[in-house]
């Protein structure tokens, strides 16, 4: 993935191939192949971008999951869960909801037993 830091020091090396001497074209040439490696891409995708500026299936993902997990932790927080890895207990889920019943507004009397089980006032783990 060709991050930021890798784009800039790709526009100066670029730059550096209408030097008029031949040795720092060809240095500026390897030069663009090593940092290419370095940031895990290489020259058909340095091709691709020029062309159309697109994302690689692999860096859309990476930043689609980036997304996602940060999105996923910010609502867990909001909401009182500290554990988003597995989701949050039962008792946690019980516990949200009696503390958010609004004096039996909210939760409909058939879910009231889950709620308000033996337990649910128990810290969640």
């Amino acid at each position: 993935m060709i991050d930021v830091g890798t784009e800039e020091k790709l526009e100066k090396l670029v730059r550096l191939l209408s030097s008029d001497k031949e040795g720092e074209v060809v240095a500026a040439a390897h030069a663009i192949k090593r940092t290419l490696a370095n940031a895990g891409s290489d020259i058909h995708e340095l091709a691709d971008r020029i062309r159309g500026g697109k994302l690689s299936e692999s860096e859309m993902r990476k930043i689609y999951d980036a997304g996602y997990e940060a999105g996923k932790d910010e609502g867990a927080a909001e909401k009182g869960f500290s554990d988003t890895t597995a989701g949050p207990s039962w008792l946690a889920m019980a516990q949200y909801c009696a503390e958010h019943d609004n004096g039996g507004a909210r939760i409909h009397r058939r879910h009231d037993a889950l709620v308000h089980a033996p337990g649910a006032d128990r810290e969640a783990g």
